[in-house]
């Protein structure tokens, strides 16, 4: 990753990988360093460049570990992930021969998949695991933990995993939950660690499935960043010389960009300089500040490019239940008036509940709208704000009306 200086290039829509991941040293190094000791909770909200951080950990592999990668939005039980964890560490030729010479139940399985497609080891394992996953899946971890090399599971988007089956069983979520604690936190697997992201705050998803926080404090919690103003220009320069082939880029221009982004979150800046671009181009211009702010409020905001913000909105209706109309109000009190204090916030929330909220409630609802990225607070100031000046500017556009 430190030869990527110059040649990183636009990527919009799938992680960046390779040389195209821009600047994040410092939180993989981070990760790497927490990972001789912990296991490790990864909080970034969607666009922030987590998955493409996760993605490097296997990529860019360290200290002897072998790393999987696991993307669990779409599994809809534990059968599902542990057939994939399964899947995925069989087809490993070394683990395979391994866990072939271990004995066990799983012995049998692992040596049918030299017959079969992987497609269908994974459905033979998920049909012989459903009934029962936990003592399945906890053979399959202790006898990778006689392995003598180092393993780590990168699970992605566990929170949203998770919100999906407590749709269909909150009793078996909430043992899943509970089982994956106790893999941490056993003895024996002492060279196996675990990465855990999610786009949602799982603090939220755990509220409501009733379940305790314990089940993830064991975590250690690393937070992926926006850029700094500092390596925001520097990609800039560089997005500019690869894409538009502009080699002097002056520090008006750089700047013209932060000052519309203000919170350099690494998609947003992708998406501007694209369409910064593309607006010069239009134009037949070169790239001015006034063609960065026209490219911003015309193209960025658009509603063409609505499915890059649509998902903050929607969460509210799919996460939120019963607080999803006092939510909309206090985030579009927000961004009207740019800056609310906890006592304004509250009165509008007061407002929204028909004077019926309780101040626990309320409590909850701005812990998880913080958590979920939505707002910040400022210590400094002792306000509330958009966590973005992005997702702000959108939410004036588009929700000026509270649905």
């Amino acid at each position: 990753m430190g030869d990527n200086v110059n040649k990183a290039r636009i990527v919009i829509g799938s992680p960046a990988r390779g040389l195209d991941l821009w600047d994040r040293e410092d939180v993989i190094r981070e990760i790497w360093s927490a990972l001789e000791r912990d296991n490790v909770l990864l909080v970034a909200p969607r666009r922030f460049g987590k998955t493409s951080i996760m993605l490097n950990l296997r990529d860019e592999p360290r200290d002897h570990f072998k790393v999987f990668y696991f993307d669990t939005e779409w599994m809809k039980g534990p059968e599902y992930f542990i057939a994939e964890v399964a899947a995925e560490l069989a087809a490993d030729s070394d683990l395979k021969q391994f866990l072939s010479r271990s004995g066990g139940t799983l012995r049998g399985v692992m040596e049918r998949l030299g017959e079969i497609q992987l497609s269908e080891f994974k459905l033979k394992f998920k049909e012989e695991t459903a009934r029962n996953w936990q003592e399945k899946g906890r053979e399959l971890i202790l006898q990778v933990s006689g392995h003598k090399g180092k393993i780590l599971l990168v699970v992605d988007e566990l929170p949203l995993m998770i919100q999906r089956m407590s749709g269909e069983d909150k009793n078996v979520t909430r043992d899943f939950l509970h089982w994956m604690r106790s893999l941490r936190q056993m003895p024996e697997p002492g060279n196996l660690r675990f990465v855990i992201g999610g786009s949602i705050g799982i603090e939220h998803v755990l509220k409501h499935l009733g379940t305790d926080t314990k089940v993830i404090s064991d975590l250690r919690r690393i937070k992926v960043d926006p850029f700094s103003h500092d390596q925001c220009r520097d990609f800039i320069r560089v997005l500019l010389s690869n894409e538009a082939n502009l080699q002097d880029v002056s520090a008006a221009l750089l700047q013209a960009f932060v000052d519309v982004l203000q919170t350099p979150v690494p998609h947003f800046v992708q998406i501007l300089v694209a369409e910064a671009i593309r607006e010069a181009e239009k134009q037949g211009r070169q790239l001015s500040p006034e063609i960065i702010h026209k490219a911003y409020s015309e193209r960025v905001l658009a509603s063409y490019n609505r499915t890059y913000f649509e998902h903050y909105y929607a969460r509210l209706r799919d996460y939120y239940a019963e607080e999803q109309g006092p939510a909309k109000a206090l985030l579009l009190g927000m961004a009207k008036r740019g800056e609310m204090t906890r006592s304004e916030l509250w009165n509008a929330y007061q407002v929204a509940r028909g004077g019926g909220g309780s101040e626990d409630d309320f409590g909850y609802l701005l812990f998880d709208l913080e958590n979920d990225f939505y707002i910040q607070y400022s210590v400094a100031d002792g306000v509330y704000r958009f966590a973005t000046k992005v997702l702000r500017d959108w939410w004036l556009r588009y929700y000026s009306v509270v649905k």
